[in-house]
């Protein structure tokens, strides 16, 4: 991930995943939650992973602060 646009699309991308497909998928296929919750569980990981070294993921505290102008 390189500049900040790499980290918003990254950062967007995981929060669409974590907010509308996974919800949505595990109320319409309850064979497949159990998958689904899994996945959700490594995408935060990942997420927090990624917070943690803030050379990848610096584009998180600007989006924060750009939320309360």
């Amino acid at each position: 991930i390189k500049g900040s646009l790499g980290c918003q699309s990254v950062s967007d991308m995981m929060e669409f995943y974590l907010e509308e497909v996974l919800p949505r998928a595990m109320r319409s296929s309850s064979q497949h939650q159990r998958s689904m919750f899994d996945l959700g569980n490594l995408l935060l990981n990942l997420r927090a992973t990624m917070r943690l070294c803030h050379k990848f993921f610096t584009c998180e505290e600007r989006s924060r602060s750009m939320e309360h102008i």
